[in-house]
């Protein structure tokens, strides 16, 4: 059972109708990825410095006028490689993570539960300038994250894309109920001595019963063996203890797969499913972190088949469990679909990129897009230069070379300046 969760998730319907559950990432995550990201970016930035001073200093190469177009054509294509092609190419290669993204456990993926392409990456790292505004603060981008409903920067509007959170949560390990007799109660017992809302407010109880006083203890604890009296022994103990082993009993009981009492329908299933499958969901969560890490070749041909086919079962158990849950916030819930989310995603991620086409992209069909300069802008950048014919015009005085008067006599058809 779960207390109310206050982070904000979306559900996404997948093509094969099933409904994946993502965490979106908050503001203040995303924050620490940027200044992690923004950090490394910077260091680029002074190991580029670092390598030009020494490159001038030893060779001489370089040492021209700032403002000679190449040496400004070098820094413009430094500045876009380290600040848009980071972003851009760690995205795509990384399946939505950069370094600082992954350090703090967070991803971006397409609407639909998608892996970002490189196109959608770099539609929505180009708007960053805008989003990062002013300077390095990110004003724009905290604002509009905080105005919209799934926390999205201007860039994930542009680009349809949205940062979640990847962290799964493991279902909390199926408690010791293998013995023999232990079995056999369960298996005679229809239901349990409590119903879900009632175990609920036990298990908030025994969770804050080491952090209480002893008299508040005391108190809450008759007041709450009042209200459950039927369930409790009739004996001469104090309330605490007899609480704890119904705790206790109740837990045993759910694990071992009987339905809670007052369930009907789908709902008296939810416990079996949750007893039977968190073995394999835990053991799924492992395979599926350590294809995440290295990549699905890692796991072998074999492998990948059984990863497919836990993928499937697991997809079935989250339909089942979904509608056996009747609505109820569950732990195992929000866990079974973060791993079918993130087999979903490996699975189905676009690799039609690889590296040398990736570099490729950043630095010839990315510049290429880019408009040139107006033609204002293009003669302002210059100052324009006379061309002579014949040479000796140039000789004479600041001004068209059909300006000048032709002494008498002779005749001059040479041209004026070339604009």
């Amino acid at each position: 059972m779960t207390a109310p969760s206050y982070e904000q998730t979306v559900d996404v319907e997948t093509p094969e109708l099933v409904v994946l559950t993502y965490s979106i990432a908050g503001i203040g995550s995303r924050a620490m990825a940027a200044i992690t990201d923004l950090l490394i970016v910077l260091g680029a930035f002074a190991v580029v410095g670092l390598l030009w001073i020494a490159l001038v200093a030893t060779t001489g190469f370089g040492r021209m006028a700032f403002d000679d177009s190449w040496v400004i054509a070098i820094l413009i294509l430094v500045q876009f490689a380290l600040l848009w092609g980071y972003y851009v190419l760690f995205e795509g290669l990384m399946d939505g993570q950069t370094p600082g993204k992954r350090v703090h456990r967070i991803r971006v993926v397409r609407e639909g539960g998608y892996s970002v392409t490189f196109g959608a990456s770099a539609v929505r790292n180009l708007i960053r300038v805008i989003d990062m505004q002013p300077l390095f603060f990110y004003l724009v981008g905290m604002i509009s994250v905080l105005a919209t409903r799934r926390g999205r920067r201007l860039g994930d509007l542009v680009a349809g894309t949205i940062v979640v959170r990847e962290d799964a949560r493991r279902a909390a390990p199926a408690t010791p109920s293998a013995t023999p007799a232990a079995t056999r109660e369960h298996a005679a017992t229809l239901h349990t001595q409590l119903s879900e809302d009632e175990y609920v407010v036990l298990s908030r109880f025994v969770e804050r019963w080491s952090t209480l006083e002893g008299l508040k203890r005391a108190a809450l604890a008759q007041q709450l063996a009042a209200r459950l009296a039927a369930a409790l022994p009739d004996d001469s103990r104090a309330a605490g203890p007899k609480l704890l082993e119904l705790h206790e009993r109740e837990r045993r009981a759910r694990a071992g797969g009987v339905a809670s009492r007052g369930e009907t329908g789908a709902g008296r299933e939810r416990q079996a499913l949750i007893a039977a499958g968190s073995p394999r969901w835990n053991a799924f969560a492992s395979r599926l972190a350590q294809a995440q890490r290295r990549g699905l070749r890692s796991l072998g041909e074999d492998g990948v088949r059984e990863f497919v086919a836990e993928y499937r079962a697991l997809s079935a158990d989250l339909a089942r469990l979904r509608t056996a849950s009747g609505g109820r916030a569950l732990d195992e819930l929000f866990q079974l679909g973060r791993l079918v989310a993130g087999a979903h995603n490996l699975l189905y991620r676009d690799r039609g990129m690889a590296l040398r086409a990736s570099v490729r992209f950043l630095f010839t069909e990315g510049p290429r897009e880019v408009r040139p300069l107006p033609a204002w802008a293009s003669h302002a950048r210059r100052p324009s230069r006379r061309i002579c014919s014949p040479p000796e015009c140039c000789a004479a005085p600041r001004t068209a070379c059909g300006a000048r008067s032709p002494a008498k006599g002779t005749s001059t058809t040479h041209s004026s300046s070339v604009r």
